[in-house]
């Protein structure tokens, strides 16, 4: 039987480092065959997030809800690393039950900063949301474990839940929602388990956070890394029959946040904002394809748009992630008009997973336009 420091051993010092209590020897090939099948089990492939070691300096923690991505930056330090753990926990219960709401992201990652500062007195967050970026600024004399505190700081959650639900969502009725979610899902309620988990943590431990650090009086035995490591192919694995617990009436929402994805270049505020109202064109060479110019209203907006794309995409976009489309021939319209829809380009066959769920943003300019004088 193979254990995790028998796979550790496999990764970092090869077939020489795996202490297997089979009494069948095992060679190179046949564990390579053994851990390929390993890495490939979706549990594993659901489960690539950043390493925590709660280091000091910089560390990013990352979570997906409904297919977003949200990643918090701390510096490392005991508190901000307890904000940081508290932010992610609240969205984490905030959104618990959402699924059943029929929520969908418009956006693909929200990027958030921790900050604490002397000049604030109590904790604020202020988001750009042209750019999906934000900051949580937390009065450096204020403890997130503070019991003396606990209100102030279970409100403060609930409104830090609540913006993120307006912001990166598309609903009507945010309000609505979030009164439903407090009565009915006893959201309030798992926040709270969200806050009093650092003070039961350090009841049991004596400390606040746990690091690697802490273990290095634990180990026995090193083992340098070597400059070659296996590699290990993904294989494809034959699915198991859903049970009949397991089928749903609406196969297309299935109820695990793990089974959506959320794929966007479309920045949905920043959008809103610029006012999108057409293109132009312009032949440069004969033998070339002619640009393509969008027509933006507020020039901030447009501004920001195309600054996301070169920093997400650089100035040439070379894997073509910005998909357009000319859609022409519309029904019940004149043959000269058309619409130019921008989206995310579809992933290929090949990496789609079945039984997920993958939401893509698009946007279209209104009314159309007279098309160019098209062969």
């Amino acid at each position: 039987m193979l254990s995790r420091a028998d796979a550790g051993g496999f990764w970092f010092g090869g077939l020489g480092s795996v202490r297997c209590a089979s009494e069948a020897p095992l060679n190179s090939y046949d564990l390579n065959s053994m851990f390929s099948r390993l890495a490939s089990q979706t549990v594993v492939q659901d489960a690539l997030v950043p390493l925590i070691l709660n280091v000091d300096g910089t560390q990013i923690f990352r979570t997906a809800i409904l297919g977003m991505s949200v990643e918090i930056s701390t510096g490392g330090n005991t508190e901000s690393i307890l904000i940081a753990e508290q932010a992610l926990g609240s969205l984490e219960v905030f959104f618990a039950t959402a699924i059943e709401q029929r929520l969908l992201p418009h956006t693909e990652r929200l990027t958030l900063n921790v900050v604490e500062s002397t000049e604030v007195t109590e904790p604020t967050f202020d988001i750009n949301d042209l750019s999906m970026t934000g900051t949580i600024h937390w009065p450096s004399e204020l403890s997130p474990k503070s019991f003396e505190h606990q209100k102030e700081i279970h409100q403060f959650w609930i409104m830090f839940s609540g913006q993120m639900l307006s912001l990166c969502w598309g609903i009507k009725d945010a309000e609505g929602l979030v009164e439903k979610l407090c009565t009915d899902e006893a959201v309030l309620h798992r926040l709270t388990m969200v806050i009093v988990a650092s003070t039961s943590f350090q009841r049991l431990t004596s400390g606040d956070i746990s690091r690697l650090s802490d273990w290095q009086e634990a180990v026995k035995e090193r083992y340098c890394v070597r400059p070659s490591r296996p590699r290990l192919a993904q294989v494809i694995l034959d699915e198991e029959p859903e049970s009949i617990e397991e089928q749903s009436a609406d196969p297309s929402l299935p109820s695990d946040h793990r089974a959506y994805s959320a794929k966007s270049i479309i920045d949905i505020h920043a959008w809103n904002k610029a006012r999108w109202k057409g293109v132009g064109y312009l032949q440069i060479d004969p033998f070339q394809p002619p640009c393509m110019a969008f027509l933006f209203e507020d020039e901030e907006g447009g501004n920001s748009i195309f600054s996301r794309w070169r920093e997400r995409f650089g100035a040439t976009d070379f894997n073509e992630e910005i998909y357009i489309s000319i859609i022409r021939k519309i029904p019940g319209e004149s043959e000269h008009f058309y619409y130019v829809m921008v989206t995310a380009k579809l992933p290929n066959s090949e990496v789609r997973k079945p039984r997920k769920v993958l939401t893509i943003t698009h946007k279209s300019p209104t009314p159309c336009v007279v098309a160019p004088p098209w062969p």
